[in-house]
């Protein structure tokens, strides 16, 4: 199982500070505290959560979910 500070790791080679999506992502998982927890469902599904309760992501939860599924995408590929 893959772990936070892997995907941490394959989003900073990507300049994260590039797209608010992906700054967003990054820096929620940056604030997990814990980078050895395991990439899982549920800590996505807390980061969907956690981020619809701000009306600018509720407005943009396409742009979101699409950015978010591009990195866990690419990361799961790159790890293959």
């Amino acid at each position: 199982m893959l772990k936070v500070a892997q995907l941490l790791k394959f989003i900073s080679e990507l300049n994260p500070q590039n797209t608010p999506t992906r700054l967003c992502f990054y820096n929620f998982l940056k604030g997990i505290g814990n980078p050895e927890v395991l990439l899982s469902k549920d800590l996505i599904d807390l980061f969907f959560s956690s981020c619809l309760d701000y009306a600018h992501w509720a407005s943009n939860k396409a742009q979101l979910s699409t950015e978010v599924k591009y990195l866990l995408d690419n990361f799961n590929s790159y790890y293959q």
